[in-house]
């Protein structure tokens, strides 16, 4: 290593920390992992990250465990932005807001766009989705252009193409002509496999989307689909460009208590027929019951009037009344005392999590989304799961999206409860392939879920995933034990003594 930073140091232009305060600073994101960098670099411009590449690769057949992992807020729950050998802080310098044109926004990828707790590229690496998802879905529906710099160490812009656009890349006798022609011909000739392939849920940022690059009816081919979600496995994205949505004038929202999670079955349709536009729940069990039992959900809704809103609220309001006069309903009916609910919701979380003495959330098992019409039978099925194994869990989530955040609570010094997690993941598994849902809603694979791409899509499925990542990236240079070639084993020995 000190020769190859003899070598980088020679071009880069960025900071090189080698210390190890700084080093172990980069050694955990929001996950239950930590993996320690050899040395962690900001690079300061595209030219640093061609070079950094560049070397990477020449020294690749020297050291085999070189490798670069991008890195924005390290908020990522899957340990999607943790290594063990080169991370670059893409938060640093890559931090240009360029503007908006035609409700486009133009950004680097560590530009913070969201109340401080992510960046722009780090949306679009793990295909994130907020909790307005009911009506603006995940990232990658908003992805209109990106820069990436792949494994050849040049810099390319992705964005959707026709046919003839297509066959001209197809034709180039370079690295990037050959991407393009051999993704084509992967997804072409697996047509009907990769389409089918798809999760039923309204959400998805697991695998790679292979569905949603070449549409045959429609003619578009459309790379920026396999990099947003590819959690930086495929190459580094320098420059995003994504659609923004005008925020509606007003907004309200309403909490409502259910005493008994079986009350949820009937609840869920009855909400969305009202089309609101964000539509939590958090409850817990195990310990943690006592403190909140039933359900507490918290349902927003937007438009262009307080009126509008007041309205949206007052039927929906009716009409749970009418269902179940037992339920309890409190309305906060403009936006700034809707921001209430949000700001308790989340207070809420982590009173539950403090409630368990010398226990902490493992974002394990968190990120669940089945169809929504199937919600409330697996809101069932995994309350039993859960109880038969004796945990304390957070559960919280996305329900009109049947998205379901599992927050086991464990002390991790503890092997025996470490060692219940998996028991725990291969129970709920059947039951995700049941509904035909995803292990992953909107915090992706990382060391956590890579390991089940397999039982969750099959293993032909898998080979696709795993020769797109070999198209991309033949000398796995990028972002290593991630995805498909995440490793059970591995991630559970760098579980963190300390979380």
């Amino acid at each position: 290593m000190k020769a190859f930073l003899e070598e980088l140091k020679t071009h880069f232009k960025g900071e090189i920390y080698t210390d190890f305060k700084r080093r172990h600073a980069y050694s955990h994101d929001a996950s239950i992992y930590e993996l320690t960098p050899d040395v962690a670099l900001a690079p300061i411009d595209s030219d640093d990250i061609k070079h950094l590449i560049h070397l990477v690769t020449a020294s690749k057949h020297l050291n085999p465990g070189l490798s670069i992992t991008a890195r924005g807020a390290g908020t990522n729950m899957s340990g999607g932005a943790i290594s063990s050998s080169i991370v670059i802080d893409m938060a640093k310098h890559f931090t240009d807001i360029r503007g908006v044109q035609a409700n486009v926004l133009h950004a680097q990828p560590g530009a913070n766009i969201t109340d401080s707790i992510g960046t722009i590229g780090g949306m679009v690496a793990n295909n994130s989705a907020g909790k307005q998802s009911l009506h603006y879905s995940n990232t990658d529906a908003a992805v209109r252009e990106l820069s990436v710099i792949l494994a050849d160490g040049n810099e390319y812009v992705v964005k959707p193409i026709g046919r003839r656009e297509l066959d001209i890349k197809m034709k180039q006798k370079n690295f990037e002509g050959a991407v393009y022609r051999r993704v084509y011909e992967l997804i072409e000739s697996n047509y009907d496999l990769v389409k089918n392939a798809r999760p039923r849920s309204t959400k998805n940022s697991m695998g790679y989307n292979l569905w949603s690059v070449w549409d045959r009816d429609t003619g578009i081919f459309d790379l920026t689909q396999l990099f947003t979600g590819s959690q930086g496995t495929l190459g580094v994205i320098t420059d995003v460009k994504i659609q923004t949505t005008p925020q509606p004038a007003h907004s309200g929202s309403m909490r409502v208590y259910l005493a008994y999670a079986s009350w949820l079955g009937s609840v869920i349709p009855l909400v969305m027929r009202h089309n609101p536009a964000s539509f939590k729940g958090l409850g817990s069990t195990g310990r943690l019951g006592k403190h909140l039992p039933g359900l507490v959900l918290t349902i927003g809704f937007d438009s262009d009037t307080d009126q509008q809103v007041g309205s949206m609220l007052a039927n929906l309001k009716s009409d749970l009344h009418n269902h179940n006069k037992r339920i309890k309903i409190e309305i906060k009916g403009n936006e700034s005392e809707s921001a209430v609910f949000w700001t308790i919701h989340r207070a809420n979380i982590n009173l539950l999590q403090e409630k368990s003495e010398n226990s902490h959330p493992a974002y394990f098992i968190d990120d669940m989304a089945i169809p929504t019409h199937f919600a409330s039978q697996f809101y069932r099925e995994l309350n039993q799961i859960v109880k038969k194994n004796k945990l304390s869990v957070v559960i919280s989530g996305h329900f009109g999206d049947g998205s379901f955040h599992i927050t086991p609570l464990i002390d991790a010094s503890d092997i025996k409860r470490q060692l219940k997690l998996e028991p725990v993941m291969r129970e709920l598994i059947p039951y995700v392939i049941k509904y035909r849902g995803t292990l992953a809603g909107e915090n992706n694979d990382g060391m956590i879920r890579g390991p089940w791409l397999p039982a969750i899509f099959g293993h032909d499925m898998y080979e696709l995933f795993k020769t797109t990542k070999e198209i991309f990236d033949p000398l796995y240079i990028f972002n290593p034990h991630k995805k498909t070639d995440a490793d059970w084993e591995y991630s559970m020995n760098h579980i963190r003594s300390k979380l």
